[in-house]
This record gives C-alpha cells, sequence and structure tokens, in this order.
C-alpha cells in the first residue's frame, strides 16, 4: 500500500506544475494579443473598443500614436494624459515625450498659418512635456532636441529686475535679443 504522504506530495508536486504551466500559458497568449495589437496600429488599423478595454499600456501608448495619425488629437491627448502616471520611468518619459510632440506638432502648424500668438502656448507645453520625460530619464537625447526646437519656437526669457532703479539703457540690456522662431535657411 503506497504511503499516503508521498501520495500527498506527488498529488501538491503535480498540481503545482499544472498551475505554473496554465499561468506561462496564459502570459505567452497575453504577449501574443498585445503584440497583435501593436502590430495592427503599426499597419494603421484600429484594434476596436473591446480589445482597447483594459489593455496593457503599451497597447494603450499606441492607440495614442494611431489617434494622433489620424488627425484626433484631443482624444489623443487625453489618452496620454491618462498613461502619464503608469508604468516605468521608461515608459512614463516615453509618454510625456509623444506628448510634447503631438504639442509642438500643432505649433509647428500655427508658425506655418502665420498664427505665432497660437503657437507659443503649443510651445510652452511641449516644452514642459519634454522636461517631465527628460526627468524620467536624463539622457533621452530626442526629448533634449525637441525641447530646444520648441525653445527656440518660444524661448525662455531671463528675468528682469523691475525693483532697481538702474537706467532703462541697463534693462534692456537685460533682455533676450534674438528673434523667436526657426532658422529658415542661410542668412
Amino acid at each position: 500500500m503506497p504511503n499516503p504522504v508521498k501520495q500527498g506530495l506527488a498529488a501538491g508536486s503535480a498540481l503545482l506544475f499544472l498551475g505554473a504551466a496554465a499561468w506561462q500559458g496564459w502570459e505567452w497568449r497575453r504577449a501574443g494579443l498585445e503584440q497583435a495589437a501593436l502590430a495592427e496600429f503599426a499597419s494603421g488599423r484600429d484594434i476596436g473598443p473591446e480589445r482597447r478595454f483594459g489593455a496593457p499600456p503599451p497597447v494603450r501608448l499606441a492607440y495614442a500614436l494611431w489617434l494622433a495619425r489620424q488627425e484626433r488629437l484631443d482624444e489623443a491627448r487625453e489618452v496620454l494624459a491618462e498613461l502619464g502616471d503608469r508604468g516605468p520611468p521608461e515608459f512614463r518619459a516615453r509618454v510625456a515625450y509623444d506628448l510634447g510632440n503631438l504639442y509642438l506638432r500643432q505649433a509647428l502648424a500655427e508658425v506655418d498659418r502665420g498664427q505665432t500668438e497660437r503657437a507659443v502656448p503649443l510651445a510652452e507645453l511641449a516644452k514642459d512635456a519634454y522636461r517631465r520625460a527628460l526627468r524620467f530619464e536624463p539622457g533621452f537625447w530626442d526629448a533634449k532636441y525637441n525641447l530646444e526646437t520648441a525653445t527656440r519656437l518660444s524661448p525662455d526669457f531671463d528675468p528682469v529686475d523691475q525693483g532697481s532703479e538702474a537706467p532703462e539703457q541697463e534693462a534692456t540690456r537685460k533682455l533676450w535679443t534674438r528673434v523667436p522662431g526657426l532658422p529658415r535657411g542661410l542668412p
């Protein structure tokens, strides 16, 4: 007659093995579904609301970028704002960078239309998003480059001390002297 303790251990081990195998299978399936959703967004197709609901953050980010390509910018901003505080620092940096790109693209479009007064607030929002991305990932070179581009569009002025009784000429020397905007070719 077999020992009941040995039988219990064998049954427990078998159940533990089956549970681990089922969990691993579920993880593979989930990763496969995530990769399929990312591939569909990359090809320019939407995956539908039933698959987006409860999707992992990388799929939601791909959805936001797909919305931006479809010129549905308000919806893209909402999704990016929702994702801004989720995930590891690298993911949060990517979300902030993509949000900055969205604002910068809009600012540049306004400049091309001659609407510089509408472009400045968008450039400021882009700069804030790029700075947030750089706080999460200081070595993010693309965010640094785009921050410089947005700063050229809407420069940061050095504050001028208004409380001093210095002559007006000294105050004007402290002002920023370059013309805002992006360079267009050689002088």
